[in-house]
């Protein structure tokens, strides 16, 4: 006995309809994931954004420098609120790297600032002392430039607002490399 032919619904039919709706609901899951991707290409949140210098990472906590680094060899309070902690890098304290916490969010990080003189450690392939021709090969032109003086010399700092990047050049040299969380608005 078979219930295959008898029109009751089990013949070819029902499977043939079967597999055109699995066929259309599969196009249109792939459509939908297309979609999304494209989307989250097109306009979803930046996730290659700079986020590591000199081995830290923005959003880790105070206590993690403090392990790797010990203690600060000075600290400034600024106006923002905010703590700076300066780590001598070299023996001579000719370059140091800065740590700037939210001391009102339980210390994280939210910016780091490495400067002085050139160290063994590169950021995006960018050094400091590297001249300005080897920056704009590595990021391009700046959203903004700002001229000011450091330390009695005229300065430039190329600001790269989409990556959280600043770049300060003193005789378009590298001088500093700064990156910064996404929710500092001001510069």
């Amino acid at each position: 006995f078979s219930f295959r032919g008898t029109g009751r619904g089990f013949g070819k039919a029902p499977l043939q309809k079967h597999k055109r709706c699995r066929q259309l609901v599969l196009k249109k899951l792939r459509l939908l994931i297309i979609l999304t991707l494209g989307l989250n290409f097109c306009y979803g949140q930046r996730t290659n954004l700079p986020d590591e210098l000199f081995g830290f990472r923005l959003g880790q906590y105070k206590s993690v420098v403090i392990n790797e680094l010990g203690q600060p060899n000075s600290t400034q309070e600024l106006e923002d609120s905010t703590f700076v902690d300066f780590y001598y890098v070299s023996r001579d304290s000719s370059c140091y790297v800065g740590f700037q916490y939210l001391a009102s969010q339980g210390n994280p990080i939210y910016a780091i600032q490495l400067s002085g003189k050139k160290v063994d450690r590169q950021f995006y392939g960018i050094n400091l002392e590297d001249n300005d021709k080897k920056l704009e090969s590595e990021f391009g032109k700046p959203d903004k430039i700002l001229t000011q003086d450091f330390n009695e010399k005229p300065a430039i700092t190329w600001k790269y607002e989409k990556l959280n990047l600043s770049i300060l050049l003193i005789d378009n040299k590298v001088e500093s490399l700064r990156i910064w969380d996404n929710y500092e608005q001001k510069d």
